[in-house]
């Protein structure tokens, strides 16, 4: 079984918000030309309920979506043409389907109404909603239980405005549908394994000398990667469970575990930031390539440390006799205390082996390896990785190492180890340490 790092890695994407809304927000369309010359809307206004029912007709059934349209007077739609009314209505049928028919709808008070939005504002960095949008009231779906059950998340939003009149806000629809359709580009992306466009996504976000191009690419290729390996579910699949202009949900239902065996959900997030620019936050598992990590001598040799019991004779045979050697005693004199407990300290020329085991009455003592500290590049991690090798060139080989500070574990026969990297002035490893992790 491949054994995987226990760390999560969070990918946040930062870019600009590029998406079009010029061919939402331009134009008449020949069924916005028949409306303006069979109904007229231009003066009366519907109630708040009427457009929520309307709404959730053009939900249940796509057929309905011109009717409830050419239903809403003018000043209600704030000039949101067929085409953006359309998609808007698209985007929360994808949201409801999941659950079958909407049954019923409620429109919760303004307490509460105010309670679920500042919830998903509070996942940005954003201190307040725009005030384009209007005033918010929020329309709770209602679904029949038997149908999957009941999700009381699904709403969605109708604007009042200061004369208490009913509104859907172009804004609100506008950003909305950018917000959805730039998070549905990123998924198209990773199931086309596009590195390329995941590429320009990364880039405006590492601007750091570090971060060369063959960096961001090497990142592009592990998100792509961990899609076409681990993402069972099809694209069409995933769920939006949650879509308003500041704040996407998606739970993407079959993603194979850290495991490699069971299967979990996995979600990703949209939020819109302060700055206007959209941030995709997608937790990613870092999976090591290999079971275990090797030390390897300047001639490319493997030395076998982990996992095995050692003695005096046998690390001389691995390393040659230590330029100094050290045995500590325990200090512990608990009641369960080992008075033959011992820690072993070998030095050698640019690598230092520390050793918990047991002493015996002649001197000898034998134990396995609980650190190993690496200073000097004549020793390294698999053969790649040594001191003097450049940050740019480890995240080459470890993508997401950065993410995790640096560090990550690995298991070694029935232990986990750390393996922590130090870097000098230069951004050049100048260490690297492997430690045991205690077990309770």
């Amino acid at each position: 079984m491949k054994k995987t790092a226990k760390r999560l890695l969070s990918i946040v994407l930062t870019v600009a918000m590029t998406v079009p809304l010029a061919g939402l927000l331009a134009g008449c369309s020949a069924f916005e030309f028949f409306r303006s010359g069979v109904i007229d809307t231009s003066t009366s206004v519907i109630s708040e309920q009427e457009i929520a029912r309307l709404l959730i007709s053009a939900i249940n059934d796509e057929t309905e979506v011109a009717s409830s349209y050419s239903q809403i007077p003018d000043r209600q739609l704030d000039g949101i043409s067929y085409s953006a009314f359309n998609e808007y209505v698209s985007i929360l049928r994808s949201v409801s389907d999941e659950f079958g028919p909407v049954k019923s709808f409620m429109i919760l008070n303004n307490s509460d109404s105010s309670k679920y939005l500042k919830g998903l504002l509070d996942k940005t960095d954003m201190d307040s909603i725009s005030d384009r949008y209007g005033h918010l009231s929020v329309v709770q779906l209602e679904y029949d239980v038997s149908e999957k059950g009941n999700n009381n998340n699904t709403k969605f939003c109708i604007s009042v405005d200061n004369d208490e009149v009913a509104y859907l806000s172009r804004a609100y629809v506008t950003e909305t549908i950018a917000a959805y359709n730039y998070l549905e580009h990123y998924f198209t992306m990773l199931e086309e394994n596009n590195t390329d466009g995941l590429f320009a996504l990364l880039s405006p976000l590492y601007d750091s000398d570090i971060y060369i191009n063959s960096v961001i690419n090497a990142k592009a290729e592990y998100i792509a990667e961990y899609y076409l390996v681990k993402v069972i579910t099809a694209k069409e699949d995933f769920i939006f469970d949650t879509v308003v202009p500041y704040y996407v949900h998606v739970t993407i239902p079959r993603v194979v575990d850290e495991d490699d065996e069971s299967i979990t959900e996995h979600y990703v997030e949209l939020t819109l930031n302060s700055d206007g620019n959209y941030d995709i936050t997608d937790v990613i598992p870092w999976y090591i390539e290999n079971n275990t990590i090797g030390i390897y001598d300047s001639d490319n040799n493997a030395i076998r440390l982990f996992g095995i019991t050692l003695n005096r004779d046998k690390l001389v045979t691995l390393l040659g006799e230590p330029y100094y050697f050290r045995e500590y005693r325990s200090d512990d004199t608990g009641e369960d205390a080992d008075p033959d407990a011992v820690t072993i300290r070998a030095f050698y020329p640019g690598i230092v082996v520390s050793i918990d085991g047991r002493s015996s009455d002649d001197g000898s003592w034998e134990g396995s390896v609980s650190s190993i500290s690496i200073y000097s590049e004549s020793y390294s991690i698999d053969g790649q990785i040594s001191c003097g090798m450049n940050m740019s060139e480890l995240l080459i080989i470890y993508p997401m190492i950065d993410e995790e500070n640096f560090s990550f574990m690995f298991q070694s026969a029935r232990d986990d180890y750390s393996v922590s990297f130090k870097f000098d002035a230069n951004n050049n490893i100048s260490a690297i340490n492997l430690q045991r992790e205690k077990t309770e």
